[in-house]
């Protein structure tokens, strides 16, 4: 089976286009000058709205920071995950045979030579300010890999439950080279009811990198009536003095004490 994945994923000269990052050279993406401008431009864009909650706050993301230099930005990515084919939406073929083509007819949109599916005539208006990412491969039957897989001459196909063997997600990606905006809030967050590794885990970069689950968040970043900042705070200091005491008491001599202690008592 062949997979194909194309949208409208952001305006024109927008850095975006990183998501060819994961086509590799060998996919033609319009609007691309680089592959070296995609990791600068594209990386330094995505990130800002896409980072793991507790890795990607100092070190690596900081130094990332560091080096780009960009304007804070946010991304939102829509996954549609086994949604409509992309010749239902934006990718018509009017020009095929009407077995290939589909039932729905096309429409012209406000860039020559661009159609669209006849059911988006509002996107349709705005197609100027839009880049359509075209990304085609047929090595393979399974959906997610093609995220990482797609024009890489190295890609294999895998049904064995562990979709593109574990690499990681794009947000995962910009977890790690860009990281968040503020250092106080994660830079990936995910909404999704049920997660799937290619599209939001952090594969072999690890757990650093993986989402914040969105979806559980609802009624979690408001204080319980009656508790304060002030009193959060000293609870929050003392529970650091008594993980500092566990690893004390856990290290060196006095483990070693309690290791003897207890050969003794058995």
């Amino acid at each position: 089976m062949c997979h194909s994945w194309s949208g409208p994923i952001l305006p024109q000269q927008s850095p975006l286009s990183v998501f060819s990052l994961f086509a590799g050279a060998y996919t033609p993406v319009l609007g691309l000058k680089s592959r070296r401008w995609v990791l600068q431009a594209g990386l330094s864009g995505l990130g800002a709205g896409l980072a793991s909650a507790a890795g990607a706050r100092g070190g690596e993301s900081a130094e990332a920071n560091a080096r780009t230099g960009s304007a804070k930005k946010s991304v939102i990515l829509i996954w549609l995950s086994g949604g409509p084919s992309q010749l239902d939406m934006w990718d018509p073929k009017p020009d095929a045979p009407s077995e290939i083509r589909g039932p729905f007819s096309s429409i012209p949109t406000t860039v020559p030579g661009v159609r669209l599916t006849e059911h988006f005539p509002l996107q349709a208006k705005i197609a100027s300010k839009l880049s359509f990412l075209r990304a085609v491969d047929c090595s393979m039957s399974n959906h997610t890999p093609i995220t990482m897989q797609a024009g890489n001459p190295l890609a294999r196909r895998t049904d064995n439950g562990r979709d593109g063997d574990g690499y990681p997600s794009m947000g995962s990606v910009a977890a790690r080279f860009r990281g968040a905006n503020d250092p106080d809030l994660p830079a990936f967050v995910g909404l999704a009811p049920q997660w799937t590794s290619d599209v939001w885990e952090a594969g072999h970069m690890g757990g650093k990198y993986a989402p914040v689950n969105g979806d559980h968040l609802a009624g979690r970043c408001s204080l319980p009536k009656g508790l304060e900042l002030t009193r959060l705070s000293d609870r929050d200091a003392l529970r650091m003095q008594f993980d500092k005491f566990r690893r004390d008491l856990d290290s060196g001599e006095n483990l070693d004490k309690l290791v003897r202690s207890q050969r003794r008592a058995y």
